[in-house]
């Protein structure tokens, strides 16, 4: 089962499994994707990239948003952050926002990528941001888990 890749069955970035009847769920969150497989057999179901929502202009307060992260749940939907801006590590750029405020919004997201749920809950600041500069990049987590990674 898997590998480090982005081809079938292969993963950049797991941050969340889930068994479901006999099904396991992985999604990666490096490229939007959940792979379902049957744990009888261990052959993959389907794999699918999760878009982003196609209903998300119908709600007001995240209009032009962009979403941020997913979790997936244990019935194989979504909780999607939406944040207003982008997190900005770059030290030295004047957009850079770590130390700011930035709103995140929490909504529930089908497999269909279809908001389905009024705002669940909102942070101004939902965890850390580390940055590192290593041989002249940042890097920076982008979960809230010790995990950088590269993102320039």
């Amino acid at each position: 089962m898997g590998g480090r890749g982005s081809g079938p069955g292969e993963y950049s970035g797991i941050t969340d499994t889930e068994m479901i009847s006999n099904k396991l769920y992985v999604f990666d969150f490096l490229q939007y994707r959940t792979t379902v497989y049957s744990t009888d057999s261990l052959q993959i179901i389907r794999a699918e990239n999760v878009r982003p929502p196609v209903n998300q202009e119908k709600y007001e307060e995240i209009r032009g948003w962009g979403r941020s992260l997913l979790l997936l749940r244990s019935d194989g939907t979504y909780l999607a952050e939406f944040v207003e801006r982008l997190p900005d590590h770059r030290v030295e750029s004047p957009t850079y926002n770590l130390e700011k405020d930035r709103p995140h919004k929490y909504f529930f997201m089908n497999e269909d990528s279809k908001i389905t749920s009024n705002k669940i809950f909102e942070t101004s600041r939902p965890h850390v941001d580390l940055v590192a500069k290593v041989n002249g990049r940042y890097l920076s987590n982008i979960r809230p888990f010790p995990l950088l990674v590269d993102l320039l």
